[in-house]
């Protein structure tokens, strides 16, 4: 490992010591470097110039001599460098170069002159002159000598050198010793510098270990309500501000991402958050529900596999997501998928997720199971159709009734004066018999438009199921097998039988008519079923437990997704023209739905179809009533007082009336009928008029009849069976009703009730064998 990097392991207060104590060592050495380089400048330049002033002297002190040659004096003058222990030799020669005098230290013997001049390359001593006695430099300075040459002048004429040679290594142990004093106190100066350093750098290290223990706890526990001391004022202190600063704005952040998290987390919708690449990155609970994927799993799902095909509002998964990447979001209703390959609806949103300078960084995937929503906005909008049908329909059949009440009174009477087996007779028959069948479709649409005005009483369905599917077997073609499955123990429900009658009857038809081509066998079970959830969510009608199914199940030809769809449409039908009017399930769904029930449907094409009618249980099982035995009307002789603005109604009822033997006055206005009983001879004994005379107030009826209702019956000519009526009349005499369109027979009947009730006036002509009829039973005849 190298140095820097050693280095860079080691703890901050090891740190801050190196670098004092080698910021220390750096200045000490430069400094000592500086002094005794400086030192050492001064000292050659001293000893240079003492060593040649020295050498001056002697040049001129020998001058004579040589001049003379006069070794003797030479020898002699050099002899005066005995006193100076550091010259090792010094030679005197004459301008020819002749050695003259020489001089050597007393420890530079033959030998050791030679071992001198051999260990400087030099064969001997002699050698070692003459190199040096040829030379005429001022001096030379080596490693271990210093030469000094000195021209010996006279009157401005050379006439010989003065060579001296000075050892240096004692001067430079002089100088070594000197350094060693100044390297002592180098180390001195280190160690005061570490001792210094060791109690200064805690006044840094310590906090900066002390914010350290701070981070890491910070980062261990994730606890950002931490907080560091300041201790002073300097740039650690503007640290511990900015560090305590920046906790302060994290645990903020914290908290509001917290907060985010959890928002998302508990999202009810699925969240996912994928990158560039198509993965996904995260998820909430919600995705992972809706999904039905493992956590564990989410990273290896690709996300293009939950939708199915181009289901994304009619765009690839690849083309949404290549739109999400240029930063176009997209949402909308999906055909989507679960990693198990069931399939539901979402609403799915794909929005790119944006980074600081506007770049796509990841993408967003949003979605929410809407299957239930669209379920109940498809149910809200079909009983928004019906109910406009509805009122549309109640409004029709109303002037309907009133077009149809003159055919069916003439057609009656003419059918009475024609003689049977004539074609004037049949074809009064086949007019009255339109007539009929165009009152009961009437009639169904008044029950569809105004759903629970029937009674409903205790019934046993198992009895009810018998009767029909009994009645319906006698009307099977051969190539259809007719099963009916009746489970033991199932209770009673709560219905009114003709409405219930009504549906079985529907629904075997209508499987007929699926199986007349290719026969098969036609189920009708009843069972005890407590619903499934799939169930509950579907129809929460059915939400109590249990209930009564009823299953009609028939292998015909099936219906397609779009033909199921619209089957409970009113005037919706798959029949041929003249074989059906479309209101038959429309009709059947309304009794269902007024009964507490619900109705679905299960079909493909060519396999069959299977219909199931849920039915709140009861507790009792009561017999069914039967109908009561229709007595035919009889005649009768009292005066009627018949009101009918439409003059196309009045005079056929008042001529039916009249041939019954009733004496009859026909007005067009309650006003009129007033002045009537006002001014008659004799009082009238029955009052007819329409529903509509009523004005919801009949205590201003009586005032304008002039008499009270007490004291003259009423029948009232009304839309339907609800009796309403009786409130409207405000009165307790007698009174009925009878159903528009009215026929002969059932307003003779209702005449023929309430006229002789008790209290009323007694007849000219007393009728035999009347009874009395309730109108419900009635209201239907003709």
């Amino acid at each position: 490992m190298s140095l820097a990097g050693s280095f860079q392991k080691l703890p901050i207060r090891h740190k801050l010591n190196a670098i004092i104590l080698v910021t220390c060592a750096a200045v000490l050495l430069l400094a000592a470097g500086s002094f005794v380089a400086y030192e050492a400048y001064r000292f050659r330049k001293d000893l240079l110039n003492q060593y040649t002033t020295l050498c001056q002297v002697l040049a001129t002190n020998s001058a004579a001599a040589i001049v003379f040659r006069d070794a003797k004096t030479g020898e002699e003058t050099l002899a005066a460098l005995k006193n100076d222990p550091h010259v090792v030799h010094a030679s005197l020669s004459s301008g020819d170069g002749s050695l003259f005098a020489e001089y050597l230290r007393d420890d530079m013997t033959v030998a050791a002159k030679d071992r001198w001049a051999v260990e400087r390359g030099y064969d001997s001593w002699r050698a070692y002159q003459l190199h040096h006695h040829a030379k005429m430099d001022s001096y030379q300075l080596s490693a271990d000598h210093l030469d000094l040459f000195t021209p010996v002048v006279l009157d401005d004429q050379t006439i010989g050198k003065l060579f001296v040679q000075v050892d240096m290594e004692r001067l430079y142990s002089g100088f070594l010793g000197y350094s060693l004093i100044a390297a002592g106190v180098l180390l001195v100066s280190l160690f005061l510098a570490f001792f210094l350093s060791q109690k200064l750098q805690r006044i840094i290290s310590e906090p900066i270990l002390h914010l350290a223990n701070r981070m890491r706890r910070v980062s261990a526990e994730r606890d950002y309500s931490v907080r560091v001391e300041k201790r002073n004022e300097d740039e650690i202190g503007t640290v511990f501000d900015g560090f305590n600063d920046m906790l302060s704005q994290i645990e903020q952040r914290d908290r509001e991402l917290t907060r985010l998290a959890a928002a998302v987390q508990q999202a009810p919708d699925g969240i996912a958050i994928l990158d560039l690449t198509w993965r996904i990155l995260h998820a909430n609970r919600a995705f992972l529900d809706l999904t039905r994927c493992a956590e564990e799993h989410l990273e290896a799902l690709d996300p293009s596999a939950l939708y199915r095909g181009n289901s994304l509002g009619g765009h690839s998964w690849d083309d949404v997501f290549e739109r999400a990447k240029r930063g176009e979001p997209w949402s909308g209703l999906t055909k989507a998928l679960r990693v198990d390959g069931t399939g539901y609806d979402a609403f799915c949103s794909v929005a790119p997720i944006q980074g600081e300078h506007g770049e796509v960084v990841n993408i967003l995937l949003i979605k929410r199971d809407v299957t239930r929503e669209l379920q109940m906005e498809k149910r809200v909008r079909e009983s928004q159709k019906l109910q406009a049908l509805g009122t549309l329909a109640g409004g029709i059949a109303h002037d309907f009734n009133n077009l149809m009440s003159p055919i069916v009174a003439y057609s009656d009477m003419l059918l009475a004066q024609a003689e049977p087996g004539t074609k004037l007779h049949t074809r009064l028959e086949r007019i009255l018999s339109s007539a009929v069948e165009a009152s009961a479709l009437v009639k169904q649409i008044l029950e569809f438009s105004r759903p629970g005005g029937k009674d409903k009483q205790t019934l046993s369905i198992q009895s009810l199921v018998k009767e029909c599917i009994k009645l319906f077997h006698m009307a099977t073609p051969p190539n259809i097998t007719v099963a009916c499955e009746i489970e033991e123990g199932v209770p009673a429900i709560t219905a009114d039988p003709s409405q219930m009658h009504q549906v079985l009857m529907n629904l075997l038809t209508n499987a007929k008519h699926a199986m007349k081509e290719r026969g098969g066998r036609l189920l009708c079970r009843v069972e005890k079923r407590t619903p499934t959830l799939e169930e509950i969510l579907e129809f929460p009608g059915v939400a109590g437990t249990p209930c009564v199914c009823i299953v009609v199940q028939d292998e015909g030809h099936g219906m397609t997704p779009d033909v199921r769809e619209r089957i409970f449409e009113p005037f919706f039908s798959t029949k041929g023209l003249g074989e059906g009017t479309g209101m038959g399930l429309a009709v059947v769904r309304g009794i269902v739905e007024d009964h507490g029930g619900a109705i679905s449907v299960e079909s493909e094409l060519d396999r069959g179809t299977t219909f199931r009618v849920y039915l709140p249980a009861g507790t009792a099982v009561e017999a069914v009533a039967g109908d009561e035995e229709r007595q035919a009307p009889v005649a009768g002789t009292e005066r009627v007082l018949l009101v009918e603005e439409d003059e196309s109604i009045r005079m056929p009822l008042c001529e039916a009336i009249a041939r019954l033997g009733y004496r009859v006055d026909g007005v067009s206005t309650v006003a009129q009928a007033a002045a009537c009983l006002a001014s008659a001879d004799r009082p009238y004994d029955a009052l007819v008029l329409d529903e509509d005379h009523l004005d919801g107030n009949g205590a201003g009826l009586a005032d304008k009849l002039g008499r009270r209702p007490a004291e003259l019956a009423v029948l009232v000519c009304c839309r339907e069976e609800d009796g309403g009526w009786r409130e409207l009349l405000g009165g307790t005499g007698p009174c009925a009703a009878v159903v528009k369109p009215i026929s002969p027979a059932a307003i003779g009947a209702a005449l023929r009730t309430i006229c002789s009730a008790p209290g009323q006036h007694p007849a000219a002509h007393p009728s035999e064998g009347v009874p009395g009829h309730e109108i419900r039973k009635t209201a239907g005849d003709g």
